[in-house]
């Protein structure tokens, strides 16, 4: 009996993996969501249903495309606070980009820790378009 358990568990995942289940295959989680720190948007990616979005965009591509031109515009906003960060530090020596969420949810900060917050921000928006676009790319 287990013998063919075990015959029908390969039957089965060898039919599954045929031509017509493309979106069964594709992972939901990226490695690059690992690194964000966001609780809010950790939370968000967990729960978020890739194929239905897919669906409901009418496919991939668009999608896609859409995300690497704000991507192009994290990367540019990435660098423009890291510029500014430099410009605002108290002290020599190389920026420690050590801002926090907690800390940037404060609205009353300074020059150079708006620019570490946006700093964390768009490194974390850059990983989050990186990972779904290597998500939506699989669909």
């Amino acid at each position: 009996m287990k013998r063919y358990l075990v015959l029908f568990g390969l039957t089965l995942s060898v039919l599954l993996s045929g031509p017509g289940s493309r979106a069964q295959q594709c992972p939901t989680w990226s490695p690059k969501f690992n690194l964000i720190t966001n609780p809010e948007i950790l939370r968000k990616l967990r729960n978020f249903d890739w194929d239905k979005a897919v669906a409901d965009a009418g496919g991939p591509e668009e999608v896609i495309a859409s995300m690497k031109v704000t991507l192009k515009d994290a990367q540019d906003r990435l660098q423009n606070a890291d510029r500014a960060a430099e410009a605002t530090k108290a002290y020599g020596g190389p920026v420690i980009y050590d801002a926090t969420w907690d800390q940037c949810r404060n609205t009353n900060m300074g020059a150079n820790m708006a620019a570490k917050c946006e700093h964390l921000n768009m490194t974390e928006m850059i990983l989050f378009l990186e990972g779904s676009i290597e998500l939506l790319r699989c669909r």
